[in-house]
């Protein structure tokens, strides 16, 4: 079986503004996003047929969400989960990830953990209610969240409130974020923590606030923009951080592998950085390998070799689409 490989971009108008129900929490499996400069402000205004206008926004990366089943490990660290969402980021030639873990008790999600190499969040106590689907314009639930820290060496427990409200729907226009707009309508869900931290010797050593907005299209239901706004505040370690995340979304790569062929073919080493390798575990016949950017771009195409050289590319995320006499397989791959 060949792999068909589609993009399916965003990129339309609606005029009438209406209020349409968030079916799913989650972004497209494989969705691409532009990382913003987290210098940008944004207004944030809540309520119904409101406008907002993003425009002028300047890129500064690129990021990938891609979702997995829990292993073993994680399911003893965090029980319950059922979903991990992993989003990788690039921001010149620096690849990061952030890992959020949920529970989906038939449509009523909520989360689990959190965990970055600077933080982890575990809600092991006291899970983090995001409410039960669909959420419509009005919703709001206030929850109380417990669970157990990690930050920087430092470990302890933490309690606080975790409030979940759909604060606002209508018009988004988003222009300039790389090479894709947006212009359509919107619903908005708005997600609120405040944690207290303690440790073993100190009670009350510190706090955590994470606000997020996500903009889901009324046309499709995609999340097509997001913004969190995060905050650490530890004095008797001297910590205050605080940092802004704000990404809008591009595009969603699909396709449908064959799951022999795909065992049979590796793409190493990934992170690439000069040169990509293909490895055959079977005797295949390559016939081309084709590279394309995260906007459906062909930037390299070759004939048989198995050692290609990346180096001219640019720093961030790619598809490899490997073709073979028995059908084609793709694989997604970054570039430091």
């Amino acid at each position: 079986m060949k792999k068909s490989l589609h993009l399916l971009f965003i990129g339309f108008t609606i005029t009438a503004l209406s209020q349409t129900p968030i079916n799913s929490y989650y972004s497209a499996p494989d969705s691409y996003y532009d990382i913003i400069d987290p210098a940008t402000v944004l207004n944030q205004t809540s309520g119904a047929n409101q406008t907002w206008n993003f425009t002028n926004l300047v890129k500064v990366g690129e990021s990938v969400d891609t979702y997995t089943v829990p292993t073993s490990g994680e399911l003893a660290s965090y029980p319950g989960t059922t979903t991990a969402l992993t989003v990788t980021s690039t921001i010149n030639a620096n690849v990061s990830s952030n890992k959020f873990y949920t529970k989906n008790n038939g449509s009523q999600v909520s989360f689990t953990a959190f965990n970055n190499p600077n933080l982890e969040l575990n809600y092991i106590t006291d899970n983090a209610l995001i409410g039960t689907f669909p959420l419509s314009y009005g919703y709001s639930n206030n929850d109380n969240v417990a669970g157990t820290f990690i930050y920087g060496g430092n470990n302890g427990t933490f309690q606080g409130t975790f409030n979940t409200s759909v604060d606002a729907y209508g018009m988004l226009n988003v222009t300039n974020a790389g090479a894709r707009a947006f212009n359509g309508t919107v619903t908005r869900l708005k997600t609120e923590q405040n944690l207290n931290l303690s440790t073993a010797i100190f009670p009350n050593v510190g706090t955590v606030t994470l606000t997020n907005y996500n903009y889901y299209s009324s046309a499709n239901g995609l999340l097509v923009f997001r913004y969190t706004h995060f905050n650490i505040n530890v004095p008797l370690l001297s910590i205050n951080q605080t940092s802004v995340s704000i990404e809008s979304f591009v595009a969603i790569l699909l396709g449908i592998d064959e799951n022999n062929l795909n065992r049979s073919i590796t793409l190493f080493p990934n992170p690439m950085k000069e040169n990509l390798k293909i490895d055959l575990r079977e005797e295949l016949v390559i016939e081309s390998v084709r590279v394309f950017d995260l906007y459906g771009k062909e930037v390299i195409k070759t004939g048989e070799e198995q050692n290609i050289n990346v180096g001219r590319l640019p720093s961030g995320m790619y598809l490899v689409v490997v073709k073979t006499e028995k059908g084609s397989v793709s694989k997604k791959i970054i570039k430091e």
